[in-house]
């Protein structure tokens, strides 16, 4: 997607297609451009980190709602068992969206190891979150970037969602954090 950009235009795209771009720009494209049907149902990437982050969104709510600015060591074990029932509450919606809708839906046993091992990726995530930065807490996270922001890098204009921003205690310095699960060590945020 383009946008109007003084005599020309930009080229408008997420920080997840630039990477996935850099990543394979042959994969880029079959994903992107061609965007093929499988034939049944997928249980990938792309439906795995939608439901992380509805998890994630859905627990950080919650938490704001009870007045809980971070989760740390002395909070971490309670914080565990509302990310469970964050999680197996949106699991068992997902059954009641529509197919294709990008719903993660476990069909296999094999599929639902999957989503077993997504749970405890989600566990190891809050551990490192609750040992980082201890003088910061959640500022927003799911924050949209549009691209009347007009925030650019690399030539391209960004879209997209930011995962998570974090500002310390006196709100002059921020961490913006990105859940990666798939990437490797050396480029994962967290």
């Amino acid at each position: 997607r383009k946008v109007p950009d003084g005599d020309g235009a930009t080229v408008v795209l997420s920080p997840s297609a630039m990477e996935a771009y850099l990543g394979c720009p042959y994969g880029w494209f079959l994903q992107r451009r061609i965007r093929p049907n499988p034939p049944d149902e997928p249980l990938g990437p792309a439906e795995k980190g939608s439901f992380v982050h509805s998890v994630f969104a859905r627990f950080y709510d919650g938490l704001a709602a009870e007045g809980v600015a971070r989760v740390d060591a002395g909070n971490l074990a309670e914080c565990g068992r509302r990310l469970d029932e964050v999680f197996d509450e949106l699991l068992a919606e997902q059954c009641e969206r529509e197919p294709g809708s990008g719903r993660m839906v476990p069909r296999t046993k094999s599929e639902a190891v999957e989503v077993e091992r997504l749970r405890g990726q989600l566990h190891n995530t809050l551990r490192r979150l609750a040992s980082f930065a201890p003088a910061y807490r959640v500022f927003g996270h799911e924050l949209a970037i549009d691209p009347a922001d007009g925030i650019d890098y690399a030539g391209f204009r960004l879209n997209g969602r930011v995962d998570r921003v974090d500002v310390n205690e006196d709100g002059a310095r921020f961490a913006v954090i990105d859940y990666k699960g798939s990437t490797g060590r050396e480029y994962a945020c967290l």
